[in-house]
């Protein structure tokens, strides 16, 4: 600004003179003229240089406040999508805990159901009722007791709240128990191979291991086919291995087989609709007792699935 100032002194100037030398022999009359024109042009060129200023003033302000309102609205934006991001998460969240209820539940009120089949058609011999009660019986615990589990802890199923000894003989006894209604659905029978041994753990997310392989073995065998399950020690380690002789896992989806999706679902072998959550949760469940899932399977021969945990003892109870 101060060189177009400085430009414009010089070119009123020089014209003042101009004007002065080329005039002397003149009129008075003249030399004013050209002096009182030399005068407004210098005064308006002043005047424009005063307006471009201010002009520049504002812009620069203009800008500044554009540049904090962009600021403003840049921040509300990411503050509503962290909003609707999280409110999707509650959504999915919400969704995969009802999928879960209805997972972990579908065993006992299973058992419960084709047992109350059994006893409307009058199949049930007289010296079995009091078995068959006793299944009905445990059933219906276990279902109250997932139920309440469920509302007070899934929410929250990182933790390990309830760790106490277990015997994993008995736990996985009642589990093939439980599901020995179904095989015979499928005309299927189950070989069990236990040791006495002992863990530390969450009874009820043991019994979700044990349920979803077992229930899983029966879903995806043959008809006719045989389950077997054993338990063995490996040093300081007891490993639970459960064989199908079923259909197998595809290779397209043996990488994913373990990711909480419906992509990794598929019917049983009597059409039985699957979840795509038992297998998730059961691997969370045994990492989370310090424990390893992993498995085998061939179109062919079936699948086995490994679970090996932290064993305390082993012998008599």
């Amino acid at each position: 600004m101060k060189w177009f100032l400085s430009i414009l002194l010089i070119a009123s100037t020089g014209l003042f003179t101009g004007c002065e030398t080329r005039h002397l022999p003149g009129s008075d009359n003249d030399l004013k003229t050209y002096l009182w024109l030399t005068i407004v042009i210098a005064t308006m060129a002043i005047v424009i240089v005063v307006l471009i200023w201010i002009n520049y003033r504002r812009s620069r302000q203009n800008i500044v406040e554009l540049t904090d309102l962009h600021d403003a609205l840049t921040y509300k934006n990411q503050a509503l999508l962290q909003t609707l991001t999280a409110l999707e998460q509650s959504h999915n969240n919400n969704s995969r805990l009802l999928k879960v209820v209805a997972h972990d539940l579908r065993g006992p009120l299973g058992a419960i159901t084709s047992i109350a089949e059994l006893g409307s058609d009058g199949k049930v011999p007289d010296e079995k009722y009091k078995q068959i009660m006793g299944i009905i019986y445990r059933s219906g615990t276990k279902a109250l007791s997932l139920a309440n589990d469920l509302l007070l802890d899934l929410q929250n199923l990182g933790t390990l709240n309830n760790a106490e000894p277990l015997h994993i003989d008995d736990q996985l006894k009642y589990c093939v128990e439980l599901y020995d209604h179904k095989m015979k659905e499928k005309d299927q029978r189950s070989i069990l191979e236990t040791i006495p041994a002992v863990v530390i753990g969450d009874r009820e997310k043991i019994w979700r291991v044990f349920s979803t392989l077992i229930s899983n073995a029966v879903k995806f065998s043959r008809e006719g086919g045989v389950i077997t399950i054993t338990m063995k020690q490996q040093k300081e380690n007891l490993l639970i291995s459960f064989h199908d002789e079923g259909i197998g896992i595809p290779d397209d989806l043996k990488d994913r087989i373990f990711e909480p999706t419906e992509a990794t679902t598929r019917p049983g072998t009597f059409g039985e609709p699957s979840y795509g959550l038992g297998l998730s949760i059961t691997r969370n469940i045994v990492l989370l007792h310090l424990g390893r899932l992993w498995f085998e399977s061939h179109p062919k021969t079936g699948t086995t699935f490994y679970v090996s945990l932290p064993l305390v003892s082993t012998g008599n109870k």
